[in-house]
């Protein structure tokens, strides 16, 4: 296959470009109703209704199947977390050095990140959880693309790189949790090992950077929160902090 880097403006690279941006913001639209019925306590079955107007869901899949708000009655600016997946789909694509088999693979396992990401972050600024079926789906593709993307690139090197910064960004989080189990669910720590290992791709400056970012990026969170009138001792969840720092992190050292 033919390489088209950024540097070669080719129609490919832009047409991959808009097609990324496209079909992740397209598709991000859909994700609020999933999110609203699974924002619920563990164990507990998916919200049947609104609770705000009452308005009952369809049965069956028509139920999950809504574009837009979570209910029609209750208008929500939902379009804000699908503008932002298409800006983070588009600026990874944008910055992809090269389209060859490996380099796809990997674009699309950050894409899959961006997607799971919008939702489990929906899910989590909800209801402080990261439901495990939502997160390990995400596992097995993320190591689907970076195991066949080693593969074909004939580079095992990379899927070991990989494995050992998932573990070392895990066992850091898993520690993070037992000391202050009251801000760092076990949720955040099986996040923060899959976003790792996509990260260790890149090597251990990315790694270091998406564990650090997301350190930085919720105080200025919790501190608008504190000025519209929030208590010091509520939780915040961790879960968009750690999408967005890995997705930040990847921009600035992905190839």
């Amino acid at each position: 296959m033919e390489s088209l880097g950024v540097q070669d403006g080719g129609l490919g690279h832009a047409g991959l470009l808009i097609g990324a941006v496209a079909a992740i913001t397209a598709a991000a639209a859909w994700w609020p109703r999933v999110a609203y019925r699974l924002s619920v306590a563990p164990l507990e079955s998916p919200r049947a209704e609104c609770l705000s107007c009452g308005q009952a869901f369809a049965p069956g899949r028509r139920g999950w199947l809504r574009g837009g708000s979570a209910c029609r009655n209750c208008p929500q600016p939902w379009w804000i977390t699908s503008l932002l997946a298409g800006a983070m789909s588009g600026a990874l694509t944008w910055r992809a050095a090269a389209f060859t088999g490996e380099h796809l693979l990997i674009l699309t396992c950050w894409l899959a990140i961006i997607q799971a990401g919008v939702l489990l972050s929906l899910i989590d600024l909800a209801v402080m959880r990261l439901p495990v079926r939502l997160v390990m789906g995400l596992a097995a593709i993320v190591c689907v693309c970076v195991g066949t993307a080693a593969l074909l690139s004939a580079q095992p090197q990379l899927l070991l790189t990989a494995m050992m910064a998932g573990l070392a960004v895990g066992a850091f989080y898993l520690l993070a949790a037992l000391a202050l189990p009251s801000q760092i669910g076990l949720g955040d720590v099986r996040l923060a090992t899959i976003l790792g290992f996509a990260l260790g791709v890149n090597g251990w400056t990315a790694v270091v950077l998406g564990t650090a970012l997301p350190y930085l990026l919720a105080p200025p969170f919790a501190l608008a929160l504190l000025l519209r009138g929030g208590s010091r001792k509520a939780q915040l969840p961790f879960g968009p902090f750690l999408i967005a720092g890995a997705v930040i992190a990847q921009f600035l050292t992905g190839s």
